[in-house]
């Protein structure tokens, strides 16, 4: 079950859901706002009954030169994601969590 309100041109979308064996409720709550010119911003956040917030995602989609961008940050897991996409090379995505070792990897779809 889902609901969905607008308030000052931010997109609202709420998410309940109820974990029965552990007796806890969950609840997603996304905003996507549209900043012009093709560019959103969006944020989701999972939280619990219990006052844990269990996913926090900050995310901002765009196109340049025609091609989709986007970027995501997850402070908890402290991961950022640049993805860009392209008709001729694929799909290019980058992804670095402090501390750790950069990753990029580039998927392509051939039909016949």
């Amino acid at each position: 079950m889902s609901k969905g309100a607008q308030l000052s041109g931010v997109d609202l979308s709420f998410e309940p859901s109820l974990v029965p064996t552990k007796m806890l409720g969950r609840l997603k709550t996304t905003a996507t706002y549209a900043l012009g010119g093709g560019t959103s911003l969006s944020s989701e956040l999972v939280a619990t009954t219990e006052g844990a917030v269990e996913a926090l995602d900050v995310a901002v989609a765009t196109k340049l030169d025609g091609r989709p961008v986007s970027a995501k940050l997850q402070p908890l897991s402290m991961t950022a994601q640049l993805q860009v996409a392209d008709k001729e090379i694929g799909v290019a995505t980058a992804t670095y969590t402090v501390g750790g070792v950069p990753k990029v990897s580039v998927k392509r779809a051939f039909s016949f």
